[in-house]
């Protein structure tokens, strides 16, 4: 791991992050897959992420029941995580929004400001689903 990063972390399975603890005798479980911990920056001492950012963006709360981001972190009325029918990302907490093709591919990204059904950019991707071209605006 990253040598700004404090707690420990353990059972490492492949490339999955079985567990990880951050201080005070708190623990966070799961499967995760190593890329989404790998460039967090876990604080020890307050089990939280170090920078000044919101918990809902960089240590939002997770849905044990689906292993999914809670789709309310702040307690409102509003989504602020949502999820297709395939389990992937469609809007995130800062309100961009994602869309993918048939096999779960992202081919666009809509910034938060943009409410059309244009997107600020599209991906393309080759037969065998790697992402060759990137076109913005």
């Amino acid at each position: 791991m990253g040598s700004n990063t404090k707690g420990s972390f353990t059972a490492l399975s492949g490339r999955k992050l079985d567990s990880i603890w951050g201080g005070a005798n708190t623990r966070y479980e799961g499967s995760l897959p190593l890329r989404l911990v790998q460039n967090r920056q876990f604080d020890g001492a307050s089990t939280t992420t170090i920078e000044n950012c919101a918990a809902s963006v960089c240590n939002p709360e997770i849905n044990t029941a689906d292993n999914r981001l809670k789709k309310d972190q702040v307690g409102g009325s509003s989504v602020d995580y949502d999820y297709d029918a395939n389990g992937a990302l469609i809007k995130d907490f800062n309100g961009q929004r994602f869309g993918y093709d048939a096999e779960s591919h992202q081919k666009e990204f809509f910034s938060a400001s943009n409410q059309t059904t244009t997107p600020d950019a599209t991906y393309h991707n080759d037969g065998e689903g790697k992402r060759v071209k990137k076109i913005v605006g």
